[in-house]
Order: structure tokens, then C-alpha cells, then sequence
């Protein structure tokens, strides 16, 4: 059987005290808080007048507090003769305290039996049961973050290491290139150098007015001259004394320079048609110019 009993908002929390003593209520199930301030922390009461009726409640009703269908706390209710005890042997309280103390509780007022103690325990049990499945849900909610992070990192590491091998692969490939490039650049400065019968022993460099000695070698007529004038009269080539001094201009070879200098600034590069022993043979003829 249900009733329904209306309290003014200011008279609220007395009109339930009112409510407890008069109709004898031995159980009771309030608010510990409105819904919105609930969390899985709140340990205590914050309504103020859940903690009013907790302190001025008589002490044979048993309350449970609850927020949003959890148990929050709870205020055990005192059998009445322990009450009186406990009130009688406590030098604190005056008998008129005690005997109010007494006068609160109502004579229909019943101690709670051990199917209730094993409610609670179960209602408590439950609560814990579900605090504890909440706490391992977020435990396992982080480990799967963690996992997934680790993951991302190593899906990072991997493209990374892709990324290295690719850019090695362009790398040697383009010094592969490199290499032959450099490798036609020498073969082609090589063919460009110039043949060694146009350099002169004595200077090192290109001849450029080509006369030839008594050995039969061609040298740069300045030079040759200078060796003479300083009174060497050995072979620059052989060391041997030279049967004369006398110098015959080389022409053949004068015009074979002078024809591969305008090829290779031209960029063609023809090959040679003339020898050293024709060159050296048409210079110190009888015929030659």
C-alpha cells in the first residue's frame, strides 16, 4: 500500500521527520544529492537536507542515500533498548536528554532483521560490482589507446624506413650517373689532349713555331735557341753532342697544330693524317721550304 504526503518547500525537511515519528518509519530511501552533481567519486552526502534528516532523523529508522539509482551511504538504525543504553551510560546527557532521546522513538518502531543487513550487503556488493567494472572499462579503454598509438608509431617507422630505402635506391642510381658522366667528360678531354709529338721536350707546352735539330726531334724554335745560346750543344732528347746547330722550321707539323687547334674550337676533332716520322722526315728533306 502506497500514500502520498505533500510538504510545503521550506517545511520540507521537517515535514519529514514529522512524516518518521508519527507513522513509526523504520526504513527509509532519500537523496544524498541532485542528479546532476552525481559522479562514481562521491562518497558523501550533498544535499543539505539529506545531511539534516541523517543528523536529526530518529536513530530507529535506517536510511539509505542514494544519487541516480546508487548507494551512496547509509545510517544504520539502533535497537532501542541498546539506544537507551548507550544514552544511559554516557555522562554527557542528562536524564531529561535521555528520556527525550527515548520519547522520539516510536513504540511501533521495529529493528532491522538480517534480511535486511543482507539487502544492504547485496545493495553495497552491487555498487562496488559496478564502481569496479567502470574503473576496469576505463583501464581497458587507455591499454587500447596505448595499443593504438603504439601502432600508429610503428605504421610511422615503417614508411619512414621505406622512405630511407627509396631515397638510397635515387642516390646510388644517381651516382651511377654521375660516375658516367665524369667518365665521358675524362674519355673526352682525352681525346681532346693533344698529340705528344706536338709538345715540345724543352718547354713541356704545345709547339707553336716548330723547328727541328740535328737529333731529328722537333722542338719550340725559341727554346731550342735559348739551349744553344747558352752553349749546350748536346741533344735535349738524347744527351749526345749534336753534329751542328743549325735549325730547320718543321712546317708540316706548324700546319697540322695549327689545323687541330681551329677543329677543337670548333668542337670537331679530326684525327691526324700526318706521323711524327713524316713530319720529321718532310722537314729535314732537301725539298722542304
Amino acid at each position: 500500500q502506497c500514500r502520498e504526503d505533500i510538504f510545503e518547500r521550506d517545511s520540507g525537511k521537517k515535514g519529514i521527520l514529522q512524516l518518521i515519528s508519527q507513522h513509526g518509519v523504520n526504513k527509509l530511501v532519500m537523496g544524498a544529492a541532485a542528479g546532476r552533481y552525481y559522479s562514481m567519486r562521491m562518497r558523501d552526502l550533498q544535499s543539505k537536507k539529506a545531511i539534516y534528516i541523517r543528523r536529526e532523523a530518529p536513530y530507529t529508522c535506517h536510511i539509505w542515500f542514494t544519487c541516480n539509482g546508487y548507494l551512496i551511504c547509509s545510517r544504520e538504525a539502533i535497537r532501542r533498548d541498546n539506544l537507551y543504553l548507550e544514552c544511559a551510560s554516557s555522562n554527557s546527557l542528562s536524564q531529561s536528554e535521555i528520556r527525550k532521546v527515548s520519547e522520539s522513538i516510536p513504540s511501533s518502531s521495529l529493528v532491522k532483521d538480517d534480511d535486511d543487513r543482507i539487502k544492504l550487503a547485496v545493495t553495497e556488493s552491487d555498487h562496488s560490482r559496478r564502481e569496479a567494472s567502470f574503473e576496469a572499462s576505463k583501464r581497458e579503454e587507455s591499454e587500447k589507446s596505448a595499443v593504438d598509438a603504439i601502432k600508429r608509431l610503428q605504421d610511422k617507422y615503417s614508411l619512414s624506413m621505406e622512405a630511407l630505402r627509396r631515397l638510397r635506391e635515387e642516390q646510388e642510381d644517381l651516382n651511377k650517373i654521375e660516375l658516367r658522366e665524369v667518365s665521358k667528360l675524362k674519355s673526352n678531354r682525352k681525346n681532346q689532349e693533344p698529340p705528344q709529338y706536338f709538345i715540345c721536350p724543352i718547354t713541356q707546352d704545345v709547339i707553336e713555331d716548330p723547328h727541328v735539330a740535328a737529333d731529328g726531334f722537333t722542338y719550340e724554335g725559341e727554346a731550342i735557341s735559348d739551349w744553344f745560346e747558352r752553349g749546350l750543344e748536346t741533344s735535349p732528347m738524347t744527351n749526345k753532342r749534336l753534329s751542328h746547330t743549325s735549325l730547320v722550321p718543321n712546317l708540316a707539323l706548324r700546319s697540322a697544330i695549327q689545323e687541330r687547334f681551329q677543329a677543337s674550337t670548333s668542337g670537331i676533332i679530326e684525327p691526324d693524317l700526318l706521323l711524327v716520322d713524316d713530319l720529321t722526315i718532310g722537314a729535314l728533306s732537301p725539298n722542304s721550304g
